[in-house]
């Protein structure tokens, strides 16, 4: 397999020096680039495919054009900005602009990961078709200035669900979210936390609060094709959500484990909110490939790689390497299948992880779930 590609662009010397030091242990996997501006780095990416950039943007580099430019023409390079704090209002200008945004000081190391997680599932678009529509497509959609805020206050020490609560006060579509969420009965969250914002976000975890952000950002996206129904799409992933934290809870007693379960279940067809937003001949070209897209897009915002395996492997599980345990994807496909209400199981998969004998107990949940929906809904 061909190296990985990865351009790093930074004013200070000394900086693409630690960036070197850094990395030089990956010169086994990637081709590493370093270049002190702009006009450097595009020789380099029309003389060479680049598949990631890690750029700064500040007043002293044209970031903000370069990463623009990149976004425009070329939307298949990963964009990764790393820059100080000092340059907010810069960086909050280039969210929508770029994939990841990490602010120093955050140690280097854990630029190194957000490379590898985000390289790691590039393997996804070893598909010539899922690769061709990457090219085609128009915008991929970016996270909001306010997740970095989140971000931010979760990284500290002593954060308060109290400023967290503060920040996303800010974000209405968020807001509605999450409030939809816990007044519905599927969790039986006590009824007296519902109406404040901070005692909610409590009860959730950020965990769970990171995804609602990026199902929240898709979902608010505008001008989507007229065959695709919003409404439908919502209360379809609530529901598997659902199903699988409650299926989750007979194999599972791990609490970061049942979280990435519901996380992977609201997610797990994000890619037809991507493919929605784009024109109605890709969207129905390509919406087989929801669950790889849905990946791509999950792996460069950074989520947790048990939770993109859940999303990219909900159809077909057995494509996962084989193991004896049961996995995150095979709890969401178990649950996208009942809710669908089709009989396509991936009975390799199921037997071989001897499962398939709970099959009523899976549908009785499935059953309960519809009368507290229609109950709440009469």
């Amino acid at each position: 397999m061909a190296k990985y590609n990865i351009l790093f662009i930074d004013t200070d010397e000394n900086v693409l020096k630690g960036m070197r030091r850094l990395m030089m242990d990956m010169s086994f996997e990637w081709n590493l680039h370093f270049v002190t501006s702009a006009e450097k780095a595009m020789e380099y990416i029309i003389k060479r495919r680049i598949d990631l950039v890690v750029t700064e943007v500040n007043i002293y580099f044209q970031g903000m054009e370069f990463v623009e430019y990149l976004s425009r023409y070329y939307n298949g390079i990963i964009r990764v900005v790393f820059s100080g704090y000092s340059e907010k209002n810069m960086i909050l200008k280039s969210v929508s602009l770029v994939h990841q945004i990490i602010l120093r000081p955050k140690e280097s190391t854990f630029l190194k990961d957000v490379i590898k997680k985000a390289l790691n599932f590039n393997k996804i678009l070893n598909q010539p078709e899922l690769s061709e529509l990457i090219v085609k497509t128009q915008k991929l959609p970016t996270l909001p200035s306010i997740y970095y805020e989140f971000v931010k206050e979760i990284e500290k020490e002593d954060f308060s669900f109290k400023n967290l609560a503060d920040i996303i006060s800010k974000d209405v579509a968020l807001v509605t979210t999450i409030t939809k969420l816990i007044k519905s009965s599927y969790w039986g969250y006590p009824s007296s936390i519902s109406n404040n914002l901070a005692s909610t976000l409590s009860y959730l975890g950020v965990e769970i609060i990171k995804a609602l952000f990026a199902y929240s950002t898709i979902l608010s996206t505008q001008n989507r094709v007229n065959s695709f129904s919003i409404d439908e799409f919502n209360e379809h992933s609530i529901m598997v959500a659902t199903l699988s934290y409650q299926i989750g809870n007979i194999y599972f007693k791990e609490k970061d484990i049942l979280e990435k379960i519901f996380i992977a279940g609201v997610l797990h067809d994000v890619g037809k909110l991507v493919l929605s937003i784009q024109s109605e001949e890709i969207y129905n070209q390509y919406k087989n490939l929801h669950a790889e897209i849905g990946a791509y897009l999950l792996s460069l915002w950074g989520f947790d790689e048990q939770v993109i395996e859940g999303i990219l492997f909900h159809h077909i599980p057995s494509n996962l390497e084989f193991s004896p345990y049961i996995s995150i994807a095979t709890v969401i496909h178990i649950s996208n299948t009942l809710v669908n209400e089709t009989d396509k199981f991936d009975v390799t998969h199921l037997s071989r992880l001897l499962i398939c004998k709970d099959k009523t107990v899976w549908i009785e949940l499935l059953n309960s779930l519809k009368k507290q929906t229609n109950k709440e809904n009469s």
